[in-house]
């Protein structure tokens, strides 16, 4: 049987070792937003199309999409979980860090 895979998500840097296998780690709004278009695109809809069936507003996608700070938390993890994204939380202890400390952006 023939194995098919799913497209990859977009370039998100820095990437751990099994980040081809699990997803992506996102840093930023931005990075965040990247993703989610990358869905929604991949799933063919136009962005009402996906906000009414995320249960969203258009305009709630489209902040989340272009990366802009004042999005509820509540509603993007609802809207994640809604496109079948798990959000993993990893401590901020620089040993641990999947990136330098100065190489972070602003959020």
């Amino acid at each position: 049987m023939r194995t098919v895979l799913p497209e990859p998500l977009p370039p998100l840097d820095p990437a751990p070792h099994d980040a081809a296998a699990r997803g992506g780690v996102v840093l930023t709004l931005r990075e965040m937003g990247r993703v989610v278009r990358w869905w929604r695109t991949r799933h063919r809809r136009p962005l009402g199309d996906a906000a009414g069936m995320l249960g969203v507003t258009r305009r709630l996608l489209a902040e989340l999409e272009r990366g802009e700070r004042g999005v509820r938390l509540d509603k993007a993890l609802d809207l994640l979980a809604g496109m079948g994204f798990d959000v993993v939380l990893v401590p901020r202890d620089p040993s641990l860090s999947l990136q330098a400390p100065g190489d972070r952006e602003d959020r």
